[in-house]
C-alpha cells in the first residue's frame, strides 16, 4: 500500500497555496506579511488538527498537523519580532524545518499503525476538490463525535 496518494484537489490546493504564498510574501511589506500569512496558516492547521482528531481519532496524523501549526505560529512570532520570511534567524529555520519534517514522519507512522483508516482516508480524498479542502471536507468521519470514548 502506498503511504502517499495525492488527489487532484490536494494538488490544486497545494499549487494555489504556494502561488498565493509567493505572491503575498513578494508584494506585501515585511514583516507584517509574515505575521498575517503564517498566522492564518497556523489557525487553518490548528482547525485541521481538531477536525482530524474529532472525526478520525488518528493520533499521529493529528500530532503532525499540530506540529505544522506550531511551526507556522513560530514563524509568525518571528515576524512579530521583526523578521520577515524568509529572513529568519538560524533557530527560526531549524524550528520551521522541524515543523515540515516531523509531520511527514508522523503521517508515515500513522499509515503504518492504522493502515485501514489511512487507506479509507486516501480513498475518501480521491474525489475531493481544493474547495473541499479549504472547507475541511477532505477529512472523513471514522469516529462518532457525539461519543467521548475511543475510536470505533
Amino acid at each position: 500500500m502506498a503511504v502517499w496518494s495525492w488527489s487532484r484537489g490536494a494538488a490544486v490546493y497545494g499549487l494555489w497555496s504556494g502561488v498565493a504564498t509567493a505572491l503575498f510574501l513578494t508584494i506585501t511589506p515585511q514583516p507584517p506579511a509574515t505575521i498575517v500569512l503564517f498566522g492564518v496558516i497556523a489557525v487553518q492547521l490548528a482547525w485541521g488538527t481538531a477536525l482530524c482528531w474529532r472525526r478520525m481519532r488518528l493520533p499521529f496524523a493529528a500530532a503532525g498537523m499540530a506540529a505544522a501549526s506550531a511551526g507556522s505560529a513560530i514563524v509568525a512570532g518571528f515576524g512579530v519580532a521583526g523578521y520577515g520570511f524568509p529572513w529568519l534567524p538560524l533557530v527560526g529555520w531549524i524550528l520551521y524545518g522541524a515543523s515540515i519534517v516531523v509531520p511527514v514522519l508522523l503521517f508515515t507512522v500513522e499509515s503504518r499503525i492504522h493502515p485501514q483508516q489511512w487507506l479509507q482516508w486516501q480513498l475518501y480524498m480521491r474525489d475531493k476538490t481544493a474547495w473541499d479542502m479549504f472547507r475541511g471536507r477532505h477529512i472523513p468521519t471514522f469516529h462518532d463525535p457525539s461519543h467521548r470514548g475511543t475510536a470505533q
